[in-house]
This record gives structure tokens, sequence and C-alpha cells, in this order.
């Protein structure tokens, strides 16, 4: 039992990062939105079996009759977001960062990638996170305006975080259903 919550632990740290979606069917606590709340329900009916007191039907994804690493997987893909990349006609994707350190800054190279058949209307937001979860540093929210089949590249430039260890968060959001995207990366500064 311990070495399973160890993977699921391991599992939570590959993914907790990577983004919040809409509503499906990993969204366990029906709130609109799959998030950390659902991965806990989630990793307490780990390796349940039908018939358990602990199994519930809406925690076995692949409805195999017991919750397992297929299940997980499946609850990654909903939580990461690559599920809902629907062949929406304004849809997006926030495909590369890219993270280069300066002496008192940190850049953003960030790729936003129009994949519809319309232009799409973007908000960024790009900031770090102390190891409080406190905003340490913040750069300017950026509107970009992506063209049909558009790549558009972007610098975030952080100024003047102390030394320490931080994760940068840039947010894309279109505000239409499958538009919100997060990705994350750790970046450790001297």
């Amino acid at each position: 039992m311990k070495k399973t919550s160890i993977a699921i632990l391991m599992g939570v740290f590959s993914i907790v990062l990577l983004g919040i979606v809409e509503a499906g069917r990993s969204d366990f606590n029906n709130d609109g939105k799959i998030d950390l709340e659902d991965l806990f329900d989630f990793s307490g009916r780990y390796h349940a079996l039908a018939g358990d007191s602990g199994y519930e039907s809406k925690y076995d994804l692949d409805n195999s009759g017991r919750i397992d690493g297929a299940d997980f997987g499946l609850f990654q893909e909903d939580f990461s977001g690559r599920a809902r990349l629907a062949r929406d006609t304004q849809a997006y994707d926030l495909n590369k960062l890219y993270v280069v350190r300066g002496k008192n800054r940190v850049d953003a190279h960030v790729t936003l990638r129009n994949l519809g058949d319309r232009d799409a209307a973007v908000k960024m937001r790009v900031y770090l996170l102390d190891n409080q979860g406190r905003i340490a540093a913040r750069a300017f929210d950026n509107h970009v305006k992506l063209d049909v089949r558009e790549v558009h590249r972007e610098i975030f430039t952080l100024e003047k975080p102390a030394a320490g260890r931080y994760v940068l968060i840039v947010e894309a959001d279109n505000g239409k259903t499958n538009g919100y995207f997060r990705r994350a990366r750790e970046v450790v500064l001297q």
C-alpha cells in the first residue's frame, strides 16, 4: 500500500503543475473543473475493486471493475488537458515554454499556436511562485491575437527575483470552454 501511495504521489508531481481543465468524466466532485480535489478523491480509492467499500464506479474510468493505473492514466489525460483539445474552430495550444535565467531576471519564452479555423484572442499571464505559493515576480499581462494557423512567440521578463527555488507559471485563456492552459517549470536562481 505504501508503494501505491508513493506511485500516486509521483504521478501527482508529474501532472500537478500542468493545469486545470473544464468539467468532464474526471470531475468527481462536480464543481465544474478537474483539479487537485478530484485527484485526492481519486487517490483515496486507488486499488479498490468492485464490491469493496471504497469502490465507486465513477472513479473506475475504464469500467474494468477495479480502480487502477489505467484509470489513473485516463484521469491524468483529463487533468493535463490533452483530452480537451476538441476540434473547436477557436482551439489553440500553449505548446512550448523555455526558461532562460539571467542575473536578477527570468525570461519565459512562450509559443502559442492557433489550431482552429478562426482568429483567436488569448490573454497571457506569467508569474513566479515562491516556495510558500506567493507571487514573487510577475510579468505584465498581455493579450495576443492569433490569426488562423498562426504560431506566435513571445518573451516575458520577470525582474528582480531573489535567489531561491521558484515555479514559473504561464497561463493562457481565450475565454472559451476549451481555452484555459497552464504550464509550469521549476526555476532555481542563485
